[in-house]
């Protein structure tokens, strides 16, 4: 399982770097996004229970969820100090 967990964080961070989402997520603010992902997290709890996986589904889900946050938070902050340089 750690190994999934591993791959799947490079495959998503691959992902993300380069932009292979669609725009309607990534555009999305970041208050909006970390509402979905509170949202997603706590799907992936109720249908995981279901499935009788729940440490595998939940732990995907919050990979995902938790890089796609990162890069946005990351992505605002590196617009704000190209913006202060020009």
């Amino acid at each position: 399982m750690w190994v999934w967990f591993i791959l799947f964080f490079v495959i998503v961070q691959a992902v993300l770097e380069k932009k292979l989402l669609p725009e309607k997520l990534t555009s999305v603010r970041l208050r909006t996004l970390c509402l979905y992902s509170i949202g997603g997290i706590s799907l992936a709890i109720v249908l995981g229970i279901i499935a009788g996986q729940p440490i595998l589904i939940v732990g995907t889900t919050t990979i995902f969820f938790g890089s796609l946050v990162s890069w946005k938070n990351r992505d605002k902050f590196d617009k704000m100090e190209r913006g202060k340089r020009i």
